[in-house]
């Protein structure tokens, strides 16, 4: 895989603004037109930091390991000094809160004020989904267990694990046990209470596959220790 690997890491190269410190716009997922937000800045982040990390480990060329890794040094750099920006948390990108906290290596710790506030507001994106305020929401699971792994001292477990259950008991597909894309809150009884209905691929994998992270978050967070590329 070394030649894939490389041939993806300097793919990725194109993306960063090394003068800006932060990623080029682009289509960040299949959002159209082209921007440039936290999600794209953490994936970004996230595979030059993998590619920095497994250079040295694959014998990769010490000139290209170096370009990848003085990337991912600048790109991080940028996130953490604009990750406290009301701006750039009101225009996060779909995913751009969790993935930051998760497994982009941007924190050294996540009781460092940047980290908090990205906690703050995944935890409030959480409640939204919960409280059957909304029409419906997508990918609850991706945002309780990135919250998890985020939260070692256990300040957001029982908000974390509250949304566990909801997603175990009330959200997965009756008879199946699996999961849409998008979940929505309905009265489609006429009962007065509002009850999940999925909406879009069912059988959802990622849905699916999110709960069983967000058990394993919860329960054995040491299963993740490895999974993200280290912070240098």
């Amino acid at each position: 895989m070394k030649e894939t690997l490389a041939l993806a890491a300097d793919a990725l190269l194109d993306y960063v603004d090394l003068k800006q410190g932060w990623t080029k716009p682009a289509i960040e997922d299949d959002n159209f037109p082209p921007d440039a937000t936290l999600h794209g800045a953490a994936s970004v982040l996230t595979g030059l930091a993998g590619a920095c990390d497994a250079g040295p480990r694959f014998g990769m060329v010490p000139e290209l390991t170096a370009r990848w890794c003085e990337a991912a040094r600048v790109l991080r750099a940028g996130i953490r000094g604009r990750v406290e920006s009301p701006k750039i948390l009101e225009a996060a990108g779909w995913r751009g809160v969790a993935w930051t906290l998760w497994p982009a290596p941007v924190f050294e710790t996540y009781d460092e004020p940047g980290a908090r506030l990205l906690k703050e507001k995944l935890a409030a994106n959480i409640r939204s989904k919960m409280d059957k305020s909304r029409a419906g929401f997508a990918y609850l699971g991706e945002d309780v267990f990135i919250l998890a792994l985020a939260d070692p001292q256990g300040e957001y477990r029982e908000l974390c694990a509250s949304a566990l259950r909801l997603l175990c008991r009330e959200a997965a597909y009756p008879g199946a046990d699996a999961f849409g894309e998008v979940t929505v809150w309905g009265d489609f009884a006429g009962t007065g209470e509002r009850v999940a209905q999925q909406r879009t691929s069912i059988p959802h994998l990622w849905n699916g596959v999110t709960v069983y992270l967000s058990a394993l978050a919860l329960y054995d967070r040491e299963a993740f220790a490895g999974a993200r590329p280290p912070v240098k």
